[in-house]
């Protein structure tokens, strides 16, 4: 079976895009970004975000149609490209319904490893109790048990017998 070539011949062109069209794009996404850092100096209070995304996705579009060609592409392969964009939404979705459904003012300290009120005083032996302190810290991690801690730096003046040691004893010499 013999195809002929003249039913595709749609197919076989390229879309060319002058261009002015680039310098035009490139002008315009040069333009929000003054405006982003522009809206960035001004305290808009819960406004803030929004604009600052808002900008942004305006940018994308730009480079989405303009730049990687999907407005010249065909209808089917506009679909698929917006669907991974649909997608790409959803997930960011359920991120974030996950972030904002967590208990951060009730639960654990966000910036530190240390639960929410410290480990109870008795629960854990190895730890001193510090004087006016209610709870322990959390034990310090070492690289063996009779290592240095972790984050220790090396004493000055070259103790290279010690436990931690960074070199082997007379190697100064």
């Amino acid at each position: 079976m013999a195809s002929n070539p003249e039913q595709y011949a749609d197919h076989t062109t390229h879309h060319i895009i002058p261009p002015k069209v680039y310098f035009i794009v490139f002008l315009l996404l040069m333009v929000l970004t003054f405006l982003t850092v522009f809206a960035a100096t001004f305290d808009l209070g819960a406004l803030n975000t929004p604009i600052a995304l808002a900008i942004a996705v305006t940018k994308a579009s730009l480079v989405f149609l303009f730049f990687m060609g999907v407005r010249w592409y065909a209808p089917m392969l506009k679909t698929v490209a917006i669907a991974g964009f649909v997608f790409f939404g959803i997930m960011v979705g359920f991120t974030m319904s996950d972030f904002v459904s967590r208990d951060w003012a009730g639960g654990g300290n966000v910036r530190s490893l240390e639960p929410a009120g410290g480990i109870p005083v008795g629960t854990d032996p190895q730890n001193e109790v510090p004087e006016g302190r209610e709870t322990a810290q959390p034990a310090i991690p070492t690289s063996a048990p009779d290592a240095t801690p972790v984050g220790t730096p090396a004493p000055l003046g070259g103790d290279t017998t010690g436990p931690g040691a960074q070199g082997t004893a007379g190697a100064d010499q």
